[in-house]
């Protein structure tokens, strides 16, 4: 160490130790500020343990999850097979679909019931 050069304290070490003499341009801590600083200190360590701990928790958590497989980041679904599926659009019903089952893909815009009917508003 070079003797010209003075150490400074950091925030958490107080100036000087006990037992030792303040060096020349610091002041010595009153017992009240080391006091404070013994508490911030404590404190501190008190909150760094509680992180800890909750992390701890949340692992167990995620690793006894059984339903951990129904959500999460899931992969693409894409259509690499194709299949014989004619599609129909909700405009091109008619007369002529009569008896005949067709696949429709549309969102359910509105259901109602009216008596023993029952009728759906699809939007495409």
């Amino acid at each position: 160490m070079d003797p010209t050069k003075e150490e400074k304290p950091t925030d958490n070490q107080p100036a000087t130790q006990e037992g030792t003499e303040p060096k020349e341009g610091e002041k010595e801590l009153s017992k009240a500020q080391l006091k404070k600083l013994q508490k911030q200190k404590e404190k501190e360590e008190k909150k760094m343990k509680e992180e800890q701990e909750k992390l701890a928790k949340e692992k167990e958590a995620m690793d006894n999850d059984p339903l951990r497989a129904n959500y999460g980041d899931l992969p693409l679904i894409q259509s690499i097979s194709q299949t014989d599926r004619v599609w129909t659009h909700v405009k091109d019903i008619d007369d002529s679909h009569v008896d005949k089952e067709i696949l429709i893909r549309a969102r359910l815009h509105n259901s109602r019931v009216k008596g023993n009917l029952g009728f759906l508003v699809l939007r495409q």
